[in-house]
C-alpha cells in the first residue's frame, strides 16, 4: 500500500476525515476512478476541489457531476 499526502488547507479543521471528500478506487479494467462528495456543510466543501486535485494528479479520473 502506498500512502499519498496533500497540504492541509487553512480553516479546513475536519481535513483529517481524508476519506469524506471523495471515493477512490480502481474499475473493473484496473483503471484509477473516484467520485467526489457534496459536502454539506460550507467548512467542509473546500475540502473537495482540494482532493479533487491530488486525485487527478495521481492519475484517477474524478466524475464531480453525482
Amino acid at each position: 500500500m502506498q500512502v499519498h499526502e496533500y497540504a492541509p488547507l487553512p480553516g479546513a479543521e475536519d481535513m483529517v476525515f481524508s476519506a469524506n471528500p471523495a471515493l477512490a478506487g480502481l474499475n473493473r479494467s484496473g483503471d484509477r476512478v473516484a467520485v467526489a462528495s457534496r459536502m454539506k456543510f460550507p467548512s467542509r466543501q473546500v475540502e473537495v476541489p482540494a482532493i479533487v486535485g491530488r486525485l487527478t494528479e495521481l492519475g484517477y479520473t474524478v466524475d464531480t457531476s453525482i
